[in-house]
């Protein structure tokens, strides 16, 4: 299998838009526990990688015995990715990379339900403050 493809096309305007192909290895991550005998200083994950059962699996397989750092690309591309999923990469990560299309995603979608619902109450300079 490839590792994987995607298409950019540009708009007029010159906003990407994004063909990712399907059925390629990196939708089926092996996970061997002889990885941790190796070491290593971080995982970083997107959530293009997620759109798979198997990959939520191991990654989270990996993160239970993992306590180094975790990073975030979130890469959202339609229809890849929903809201469960954002949360739980947002969850368990310390370093998120994320563009302003995203950053609109997460505050739409993820921060305004939460605030609406009470679970957040405080907002200020990217902290959080949960009740």
């Amino acid at each position: 299998k490839s590792t994987g493809t995607g298409t950019v096309l540009l708009d007029k305007n010159g906003i990407p838009t994004y063909k990712i192909e399907n059925d390629t290895s990196y939708d089926y991550i092996h996970f061997d526990k002889k990885i941790f005998l190796h070491g290593f200083d971080a995982v970083s994950f997107g959530t293009l990688a997620l759109r798979y059962e198997n990959n939520r699996y191991v990654l989270k397989e990996i993160l239970k015995e993992y306590n180094g750092v975790v990073l975030c690309d979130l890469n959202l591309r339609s229809p890849f990715y929903n809201a469960e999923t954002v949360r739980w990469a947002i969850s368990v990560c310390q370093v998120l990379k994320i563009n302003e299309d995203e950053l609109n995603y997460i505050s739409e979608s993820i921060i305004t339900p939460l605030i609406k619902n009470g679970k957040i109450y405080k907002l200020a300079a990217g902290c959080t403050t949960k009740i």
